[in-house]
């Protein structure tokens, strides 16, 4: 095989990677295809990753900072003082990112990958980060400005607050317990609305999902935001 002169680049594997994806899901993401359709020997690839999961490391930390860069962009499209707008438009932003790329937000969202586990120190950890801080600096504006309804603490689940990790959060951003409560509820919600969506499981109850899962979004999006409140009156 004759070598190719281009530059071996994390960007040009990745590409081959998600080609083969969606050609073949994860199964077909493996070394000898991707050296293959980059005219490269297996051994100048291993250079850039040892293996499959190398590879499949480095695709989903891509898509991961693809997605981030989508809801990022409709977040910040928003007035910065309408954090209900923001989460609007960033859930937006993340269905129909999910809805144009469904074999890649099965890799992320989806069944677990038999026999891969992703890298602790690996750079998924930062990918998914910086999509989960699109959320949570929402959520957090939400709960400063008294606009996130907020459980009483004595309603949280027995046990709860010991279940809780560690949060990557500065001190003065850390959520209160009952506000961590109504982000997971809201972001579990939110994706299992968008994941049902994307696999086409409603398609016994209508011929288009897209009106139907528009309206379950805003209905979530009522039960986590309080009513603004009204000024003095005059």
């Amino acid at each position: 095989m004759q070598e190719s002169r281009l530059a071996l680049t994390t960007d040009r594997i990745v590409s081959v990677c998600r080609e083969l994806l969606i050609e073949g899901g994860p199964p077909a993401v493996v070394v000898r295809e991707v050296a293959r359709r980059l005219s490269v020997s297996a051994p100048a690839l291993y250079k850039h990753a040892s293996g499959r999961d190398d590879l499949l490391t480095l695709l989903i930390a891509s898509l991961q900072d693809e997605l981030a860069t989508n809801c990022e962009q409709a977040r910040d499209a928003i007035p910065a003082d309408d954090a209900p707008a923001k989460l609007g438009a960033a859930t937006a932003a993340f269905r129909s990112w999910a809805l144009a790329n469904r074999s890649e937000f099965a890799l992320i969202y989806g069944q677990p990958i038999a026999g891969y586990s992703a890298p602790e120190d690996g750079p998924t950890v930062g990918s998914s980060l910086r999509f989960g801080r699109v959320f949570a600096e929402i959520y957090g504006q939400l709960l400063r400005d008294g606009r996130l309804r907020m459980p009483d603490e004595t309603d949280l689940p027995e046990g709860f607050e010991r279940t809780l990790v560690h949060s990557p959060l500065p001190p003065d951003q850390q959520f209160p317990p009952a506000a961590v409560y109504q982000f997971a509820m809201g972001f579990q919600r939110m994706l299992g609305l968008i994941s049902v969506e994307v696999a086409g499981h409603l398609g016994w109850a209508m011929t288009s999902s897209d009106v139907f899962a528009q309206r379950q979004l805003e209905d979530l999006a009522g039960e986590l935001i309080l009513p603004k409140p009204k000024g003095p009156s005059a």
